[in-house]
């Protein structure tokens, strides 16, 4: 992750990459623009997209539901190979060396599909000299806080954000998406206010703590004394 100079947006011609990557990224956006099928830009890129860091990640385009059948057989009318995921809504697109990930759906855990919110809260950059639009930043920070693993803990990507733009956040439309994932969304600001101190906690509402508590402690609230249950853990 590389913080462009002065804070700015970094420059969306994707320098990071190689001549090959964005010639190819270019063609792939510029089908569906051709075609007139509604693409946002996600993952990595989106998130550079959106606030100025440059993060490690190739190209992911989100399509809706209803799109993705005309999405793919674009992508294989204008030459591109195309191996759709059997167990997940998604695609990986290749056109030539270079690999696109194409979704439809939301990844495990979270399930679901790419929602109308996705679109609706959107914004519109110049990427490689093309006019696109880039995933809302409360999806997808959403998104980067549910594929926490395990044997990992926080992410410098969610730390960054959070430090960066909580202020700037819709935290009632990102407190919906965060619902049943309240302990672990609790667990990234801890860690923010225990590394940044009075920075981490002047980025964040503190409604937004007190609403993640709360909710984090009705869901593992014990049933009443006598029923002869145990709360499930986790």
């Amino acid at each position: 992750m590389q913080r462009t100079p002065g804070g700015a947006r970094p420059e969306l011609d994707l320098p990071q990459f190689s001549l090959a990557s964005r010639a190819a990224y270019r063609r792939v956006m510029a089908v569906l623009k051709g075609r007139k099928r509604p693409f946002l830009v996600g993952g990595a890129i989106g998130i550079s997209a959106q606030i100025g860091i440059v993060v490690d990640g190739d190209l992911e385009l989100l399509v809706r539901p209803s799109d993705a059948r005309d999405v793919l057989d674009a992508f294989s009318a204008a030459g591109f190979r195309v191996i759709p995921d059997p167990s997940l809504p998604r695609a990986r697109v290749e056109y030539g060396p270079v690999a696109v990930t194409v979704s439809w759906g939301l990844p495990d855990p979270l399930g679901g599909v790419i929602d109308e919110a996705w679109f609706e809260y959107s914004k519109r950059v110049h990427l490689l000299d093309l006019r696109v639009r880039v995933a809302p930043i409360e999806e997808l920070l959403w998104l980067r806080i549910a594929a926490a693993s395990d044997d990992r803990v926080g992410d410098p990507v969610v730390e960054e954000v959070l430090l960066s733009h909580g202020h700037e956040l819709d935290w009632q439309r990102l407190l919906l998406r965060l619902a049943g994932l309240e302990a672990l969304a609790c667990s990234y600001l801890f860690l923010l206010f225990y590394r940044h101190g009075a920075r981490g906690f002047r980025a964040i509402p503190p409604s937004v703590l007190e609403t993640l508590i709360d909710r984090s402690t009705e869901s593992l609230s014990l049933p009443p004394s006598g029923q002869g249950t145990h709360a499930p853990l986790g």
